[in-house]
């Protein structure tokens, strides 16, 4: 019986037959390449890193609810960010894993960026 491909291949001998049909379609091996290796940052934390001293909006789940906070990001570590908050003499530790947001102001001019 012939098989139509496109098919889900599940096992070796699945992949046997595919081999072989392409073989007698005229078709190269299929091989796998691997997967590219980027230099660019692939977690939020070195993102985060980057942007230290920025003007940042933060927006956190927290009790269910989405809480936001606006400040300049003093520091980022592994699980970790510190944020002075604007319009306050506090600065707020917040944990990564409730964070759901961070909205970068390159401007750093408040009055521009339409936040409150």
């Amino acid at each position: 019986m012939e098989k139509n491909f496109p098919c889900p291949i599940v096992s070796e001998k699945d992949l046997n037959y595919y081999e072989s049909y392409l073989k007698k379609c005229g078709e190269a091996k299929v091989k796998a390449a691997p997967p590219a290796v980027s230099s660019a940052p692939c977690r939020i934390t070195d993102i985060l890193k980057k942007c230290v001293g920025k003007l940042v909006r933060v927006e956190s789940l927290i009790g269910g609810r989405l809480e936001s906070r606006v400040g300049t990001l003093l520091e980022v570590g592994a699980d970790y960010l510190i944020l002075k908050l604007y319009r306050g003499c506090s600065t707020m530790i917040c944990e990564l894993s409730s964070v759901k947001y961070v909205t970068v102001i390159h401007d750093n001019d408040i009055n521009k960026t339409g936040l409150f």
